[in-house]
């Protein structure tokens, strides 16, 4: 409720009725008008917040770490943001969210709808982006708002993972798969090749048999192992387990949330960077964390 008649933003409309009124919900109709093409739909049960964070805020968290900023101004129309992979990732996605934060359809986003958001996005960046600088900010970055959004739809991934960190054994799936993400991206970073970059990490996304994952570890680690310390326990005690729990468990299949988990490791600080026996300057990580 404005107090004087200029036009006001949708978000600005109904925070001024949330603060001014006692109401948790709305009900109203919403006037779409886009290309010509004038859409009324009859919205109730809105929720300007959901467990206590804005709807807002969650739109723009996955417009701005997810999307490159192109989600909110391409919910409806052609979508051409001069990257392919960009385009058809907004395409994807872009009715779900948008009926998720204006239209009250709270079902649209889930657990599992996040999980393939955050795998998506990671894999159009990893494809797209490698060579921008900063990507590894970004990267990280983004892994810290899904956990965010993870935690406030109701998940404890972030909980899990601050479980993980307090022992480096590879005792379970859990375990297995974070570590195994602290080793690749350790192995990468070894490597003196003057094109290396998170596209090589890309594939992960898709891998399926866990037998496939150890393959791609075990062919990294041969390519650079030359100018890893022989004494180095903290690394081969790490790399030890993880091949040593895969030969436990080789019908283990690498799902999504194991994939997140690696991913997880992957982006996380590093444990092999801590302490004397190696040092990664700072210039280095910012710029693009390989």
């Amino acid at each position: 409720m404005q107090d004087d008649l200029k036009k006001a933003p949708f978000r600005e409309i109904v925070e001024d009725i949330y603060r001014k009124f006692d109401t948790h919900t709305l009900d109203f109709y919403l006037i779409i008008f886009k290309n010509d093409i004038l859409l009324l739909d009859y919205v109730s049960g809105f929720k300007p917040k959901i467990n206590g964070t804005s709807i807002f805020e969650i739109e723009a968290t996955l417009n701005k770490n997810f999307f490159e900023s192109k989600l909110a101004p391409n919910y409806f129309g052609d979508v051409d943001t001069r990257r392919k992979s960009l385009d058809l990732l907004i395409y994807k996605y872009r009715t779900l969210l948008f009926d998720y934060v204006y239209r009250a359809k709270y079902r649209n986003l889930n657990m599992p709808v996040i999980e393939d958001i955050f795998l998506d996005s990671l894999g159009f960046k990893f494809r797209t982006l490698f060579s921008e600088k900063n990507l590894y900010s970004k990267l990280r970055d983004m892994k810290e708002q899904f956990l965010k959004l993870d935690k406030i739809i109701g998940g404890e991934r972030m909980k899990k993972i601050e479980e993980i960190k307090k022992s480096t054994e590879i005792s379970d799936v859990e375990t297995f798969s974070y570590y195994a993400g602290q080793v690749v991206y350790y192995l990468l970073w070894k490597s003196k090749a003057g094109n290396k970059s998170h596209a090589l990490v890309e594939p992960f996304i898709n891998v399926g048999p866990t037998g496939i994952l150890i393959d791609r570890i075990l062919e990294m680690f041969n390519k650079y192992k030359h100018d890893i310390w022989l004494s180095y326990s903290k690394f081969n005690k790490t790399l030890s387990g993880i091949l040593g729990f895969y030969n436990d468990n080789r019908e283990l299949k690498f799902d999504r949330d194991l994939r997140i988990l690696f991913f997880a490791g992957y982006l996380d600080d590093n444990i092999f960077f801590t302490g004397s026996a190696e040092i990664m300057t700072e210039k280095e990580e910012d710029e693009n964390g390989l």
